[in-house]
């Protein structure tokens, strides 16, 4: 593999132009490209066998990149040590193999805007010291067939917004690769945002926090924002110290996972076709809608003001809590399988339950029954002192409203 270091001494921005390269002459398939210090601009359709900007340089490309490499040599994109790399409208990058943001040193960055990236792999933040950040903007696409770590043992950031779209594995009758990990090792931290009408869809699973059930793993973050969401046909693993924070978007596809010390938090929708297993905490901040069965040993609760709706799974968590003032718990169909203890639902909180037609309230067992014609249609255990306090029920089209009122 020859390789040529980019000067920028040519006497034209092109890729082709020999002058630009040490020694004279353009890189082709097979060869290394490099950019080490120069800041440039280059354009024209570029290939190389692999590609490595790799020192405090800052480049622009408009042409249609791709690393090819010849039979047993690694073809590759890599970043690192203050690279700062933009792919303008209308341009493309294809790496055969792996993409690589931020390899050891220093914070290092990539951005496509309105471009076409193609991916085998990628990882973003591969070292402990390294600090690896991709951006997609302006519509740009982006199609990784293999795994994706943001965050192995540095920190990573990947942000999906301005209409761009990711596609991780490969779909059809059998969807397969597209594993996503955040946070992969110790002391790593993955971040992934997916807002400004973004999206990613994955047809394996995305882990956030490394892998769940490993020893020992780094944290994440997941971002979902307005008109944004993340579908995950394999699931998705939340390991405990990281969070999933919804801000309007949603999540979709297998089996969504919070373990022990985890958070799912915000506004925004979770419709899965798995269910939701939830072992942590899961905190409705604005409205909140869960539309998939929820099992497993955390708590659901409600912020000052917030709504909270369950669909017409199941439910068996073990604590529904109110934690401010004002709240709303939004239940479409009760069942009986609506189970666990409803702690701090106090005066200006409201339980709304469709197709609910009254109520009654046994003071000595503190339970709350929601009936559907004269059969219990769910039995709500509350916590707390509610002595002197009376419950009023109140029925608009096929919903009731309950409130909580004191005697005095």
């Amino acid at each position: 593999m020859a390789k040529f270091t980019w000067s920028g001494r040519g006497t034209s921005s092109a890729w082709s132009d020999p002058g630009n390269w040490t020694p004279a002459g353009a890189p082709g398939a097979g060869d290394l490209a490099a950019f080490t210090s120069a800041n440039a601009l280059v354009t024209g359709d570029e290939m190389a066998g692999a590609i490595t900007a790799l020192a405090a340089t800052d480049l622009t490309f408009t042409g249609s990149v791709t690393t090819l490499g010849l039979a047993g040599r690694v073809s590759s994109f890599q970043t690192d040590n203050g690279a700062s790399i933009t792919f303008a409208a209308g341009s493309s990058l294809t790496v055969a193999d792996r993409l690589t943001v931020g390899i050891a040193a220093g914070a290092t960055s990539l951005l496509f805007e309105g471009t076409a990236l193609d991916t085998r792999s990628a990882t973003i933040g591969l070292g402990a010291d390294a600090a690896g950040a991709l951006t997609l903007g302006g519509g740009a696409t982006w199609e990784n067939t293999g795994a994706l770590t943001i965050g192995r043992a540095g920190d990573g950031g990947l942000s999906i917004g301005g209409g761009a779209d990711l596609l991780a594995g490969t779909f059809g009758r059998n969807p397969h690769g597209g594993n996503i990990v955040l946070g992969q090792l110790p002391g790593a931290d993955g971040a992934l945002d997916v807002s400004g009408g973004g999206d990613l869809l994955s047809a394996s699973t995305i882990s956030v926090g490394g892998v769940l059930g490993a020893a020992a793993h780094g944290t994440g973050q997941l971002s979902v924002g307005p008109n944004s969401s993340v579908d995950a046909y394999g699931g998705i693993t939340v390991a405990g110290g990281s969070i999933v924070s919804l801000a309007g978007g949603g999540l979709t596809g297998g089996v969504i996972d919070v373990a022990s010390g985890a958070t799912l938090a915000g506004s925004g929708f979770v419709s899965t076709n798995g269910g939701l297993v939830n072992d942590g905490h899961i905190t409705a901040s604005g409205q909140l809608f869960l539309t998939t069965a929820i099992s497993g040993t955390g708590t659901l609760a409600l912020g000052s003001g917030a709504t909270l709706g369950l669909g017409d799974a199941d439910v068996t968590q073990s604590a529904i809590r109110f934690l401010g003032t004002g709240a709303s718990l939004l239940l479409q169909e009760p069942s009986p399988a609506l189970a666990g203890l409803v702690e701090g639902f106090r005066p200006g909180d409201t339980i709304v339950a469709q197709y609910v037609d009254k109520i009654s309230f046994d003071a000595a067992s503190d339970r709350l029954t929601l009936y559907v014609g004269d059969a219990a249609a769910a039995v709500l255990s509350l916590a707390g002192n509610y002595a002197g306090y009376s419950f009023h029920d109140s029925y608009v089209g096929s919903a009731g409203t309950i409130t909580v009122a004191h005697h005095g």
